[in-house]
């Protein structure tokens, strides 16, 4: 059977192109078959030459016969080369007997339906009744028994090798169709995966930022990072703790660069993001990684709360929003402590040094520490990031 690389083109091509590996020795093989692709028929030849196969193309004129073969749906029948409508010979010997009219069928011709004009291919196998060619060692000629024998066993083994091209052409369509269908899904994989980036760097430049605006409360001064730091702080991929710890650092090393300052920049090489934390500050990492939304809420809150008190006002609800990072109202702050309640009093238990402002003057943080027992055991603690000088 032929290679799998064999199959391409359309089934009468293929039939054409592979008759000499299923009739070896054979001289010449025509197909004449309806191109969908050009909407024309065409004529494709291949014959035997001193170095190998010739194959040729042609398009070919529809003339009566053809279009009377076409329509015919008998599927094998013996001719004589001048009965063939395309050769330049063709024309009807006059007084010849039956006998030898027999005796000039030498060429097969086979008929496939072609599925986009719904008429027959046609296949030619020219000088077949030379029994040599199926591996008799004689030069007889076939008889018409012989004939009708061959012509089926012929026509049958095209018709698996159609039924083969179907096959594997089908599997192409279904491989084409499934690789276009994973690559536009990569696709849209790979654009999630850019916009989830860039959110998450969005998300740490905030977190960064916020913890300036804990360092420019205890300061009094205005801390904010160069477009070098930021792109630094942007590919960051490591846990917030260490970050936190990092952006401390930077600030302390900002504010001796330059003591004079109020607007003080924190640049590129301020960041030392090869800090090693000690292994005690391993559970802190692990709690943070779980709780990073109720820690970033409680570290806004305490933000908050101290800018209120240093301006003079008391730690009530109204008076704290007022002072918040972005647009809040207290029943939010209320709601979001309130649903998350568990997590709060799981944290104050963990951090008793954290969040000191909230603890000891804002109403909905103090009526968690009556559920906070003193027998509780307390686990590793971490002092706050940035420690007002005096």
């Amino acid at each position: 059977m032929a290679d799998i690389s064999s199959f391409t083109g359309y089934p009468t091509e293929v039939i054409v192109r592979n008759c000499q590996n299923l009739i070896p020795g054979i001289e010449r093989c025509d197909g004449v078959f309806y191109n969908p692709a050009q909407q024309k028929l065409q004529l494709f030849i291949a014959r035997k030459g001193e170095e190998g196969i010739i194959a040729e193309v042609a398009d070919l004129e529809p003339s009566e016969q053809i279009i009377s073969l076409r329509k015919s749906k008998q599927g094998t029948n013996w001719l004589s080369k001048d009965e063939i409508p395309y050769l330049a010979f063709n024309q009807k010997k006059s007084g010849s007997t039956g006998i030898e009219s027999e005796f000039e069928k030498v060429v097969l011709l086979l008929k496939f339906q072609n599925n986009s004009d719904q008429m027959m291919d046609l296949i030619f196998l020219y000088d077949l009744t030379n029994l040599s060619l199926f591996g008799l060692s004689t030069h007889d000629k076939l008889s018409a028994s012989h004939k009708d024998i061959t012509a089926k066993l012929i026509f049958n083994s095209f018709k698996m090798l159609i039924f083969n091209y179907k096959q594997v052409t089908d599997a192409r369509s279904f491989l084409r169709e499934t690789l276009y269908e994973n690559n536009r899904k990569i696709g849209e994989l790979r654009s999630l995966l850019i916009e989830d980036q860039m959110a998450n760097q969005e998300r740490i430049i905030e977190y960064c930022r916020f913890q300036l605006e804990k360092a420019n409360t205890i300061y009094n001064k205005r801390f904010y990072f160069a477009d070098c730091a930021l792109q630094q702080i942007r590919h960051y991929k490591g846990k917030l703790q260490l970050l936190e710890e990092v952006i401390s650092k930077a600030v302390i090393m900002a504010k001796e660069m330059d003591v004079l300052g109020t607007d003080i920049k924190i640049i590129e090489s301020y960041l030392n993001f090869s800090i090693i934390l000690p292994e005690l500050h391993q559970s802190v990492l692990d709690t943070e990684a779980e709780f990073v939304t109720e820690i970033a809420y409680l570290d806004s809150l305490e933000t908050a709360a101290i800018k209120t008190l240093q301006n003079g006002k008391s730690l009530t609800g109204n008076n704290l929003v007022n002072h918040y990072h972005k647009k809040i109202s207290f029943p939010a702050i209320s709601g979001f402590i309130n649903k998350h309640n568990g997590n709060v009093i799981s944290l104050l238990k963990k951090y008793p040094n954290r969040w000191p402002t909230l603890r000891r003057d804002f109403m909905p943080i103090k009526k968690f520490l009556e559920r906070v027992r003193p027998s509780d055991p307390q686990e590793v603690t971490t002092d706050e990031p940035f420690h007002k000088t005096g």
